[in-house]
């Protein structure tokens, strides 16, 4: 498992013991004598962001998709702050929507489909935009464009809901 360097926290220590990634634990407490929900939210820089330069999604990792020098909707997921080209910024393609929403009053994140474009595009593999929040979120027949074939899997994209509705940090 040693890479040959000495750098901790890699994601392989140095005596080859590989260190599970980083995760952030929020708990949410819903008044006196309720329930406590407890939530793992993922690590960007450790869960996100790889999948995005992965064979199997290829988002950050092929030339006219999401990387190089024109990368697709203005959106280069290759360069030096990936993460702040999605989190708060408005699609270049649907008026009206964050690519990741997030509310900088309440630093919340929200994955519904209606208000973050990527889970729109993972959940219903279209480039078509959403429908306006307050009608029903309906994915369009078969899937359209150049996402239908991209092969997310379902943990993959709770990963992304769950980074997202933890509050997408791009610190993590």
């Amino acid at each position: 498992c040693d890479d040959g360097n000495r750098i901790q926290g890699d994601g392989c220590d140095n005596d080859c013991t590989p260190t599970p990634p980083p995760t952030t634990t929020v708990t949410t407490t819903t008044g006196p004598g309720t329930t406590v929900t407890t939530t793992t939210v993922p690590s960007f820089n450790a869960q996100i962001l790889p999948l995005f330069g992965t064979a199997q999604l290829g988002c950050a990792k092929f030339p006219g998709c999401h990387a190089g020098a024109l990368p697709a909707g203005g959106l280069a997921l290759d360069g030096a702050d990936p993460c702040h080209n999605l989190v708060g910024v408005m699609s270049s393609k649907c008026a009206g929507i964050e690519r990741v929403f997030y509310d900088p009053i309440t630093m919340t994140g929200d994955a519904d489909p209606q208000k973050s474009f990527i889970m729109w595009k993972f959940m219903c593999k279209s480039d078509d935009c959403p429908p306006p929040p307050g009608n029903p979120a309906v994915c369009p027949a078969g899937g359209e464009g150049t996402h239908q074939d991209v092969p997310i899997t379902p943990d993959q994209i709770e990963l992304f809901r769950l980074w997202i509705n933890g509050g997408a940090d791009c610190n993590s």
